[in-house]
């Protein structure tokens, strides 16, 4: 990855080290570090520091338990997979329920294709990600990065989640209420992943195989 120039590849025991020591006021790049900017850099460094406890973890690298030790790449790809999950089984309820439009209510339809048309911009968005695949080192910082990326993307799916839930079971078929409980579903199991991603909570993405599984399957 080139650099400009003057910059300076620290690896993360340095950034660590370096930020520890400057104070508000400071310069840095070439300006006063101000608060914000100060918040800036605490925030990398925590995330730094999650990173590094996520690849030192003692549990994770128990190898004869998990059969791989942590790795970056694996773990962004995991990540990838499992968000590109919820939105293709949304966007498969959907693509169902769209040929049987007398089953729900037309307040239901809006909402249900409104979103669609969001869940395949978001599809397409982490679809592009995967070009990061590959070019970086299993322990790089940079896959920390990258899997902050796409939560990124699919930061509203807290509001996806909401919104969907609100809709009441239509009173057609059972496989109109069995298509709607699942697009419920899969928008909880995409909401618990963000909530995980935005938290750096990279122990419990590495370590959950299947997120559905954390997600109540109850719903009416």
């Amino acid at each position: 990855m080139a650099l400009a120039t003057g910059v300076i590849a620290a690896d993360p025991p340095s950034c660590q080290s370096w930020a520890s020591v400057l104070t508000v006021g400071d310069s840095v790049g070439g300006g006063r570090l101000t608060p914000n900017r100060w918040a800036d850099l605490h925030s990398i460094d925590n995330c730094i520091m999650k990173w590094t406890e996520f690849l030192m973890d003692a549990e994770l690298n128990d190898i004869e338990r998990f059969h791989h030790l942590p790795d970056g790449e694996y773990l962004f790809g995991k990540v990838l997979h499992d968000v590109r999950e919820c939105l293709t089984t949304y966007r498969g309820c959907i693509e169902i329920i769209v040929t049987k439009k007398d089953d729900y209510s037309a307040t239901a339809l809006r909402l249900l294709i409104h979103w669609d048309s969001i869940v395949a911009d978001w599809y397409t968005q982490t679809l592009a990600l995967s070009a990061h695949l590959g070019k970086y080192d299993s322990t790089s910082a940079e896959w920390a990065k990258h899997i902050a990326g796409v939560g990124k993307i699919v930061q509203d799916a807290a509001v996806f989640q909401a919104e969907i839930e609100s809709i009441a079971q239509p009173e057609a078929t059972e496989e109109a209420k069995q298509l709607i409980r699942i697009a419920k579903r899969s928008t909880a199991t995409l909401n618990l992943l963000v909530q995980d991603i935005q938290a750096e909570n990279y122990k419990r993405l590495w370590t959950t195989l299947k997120y559905r599984e954390l997600i109540s399957s109850d719903f009416q």
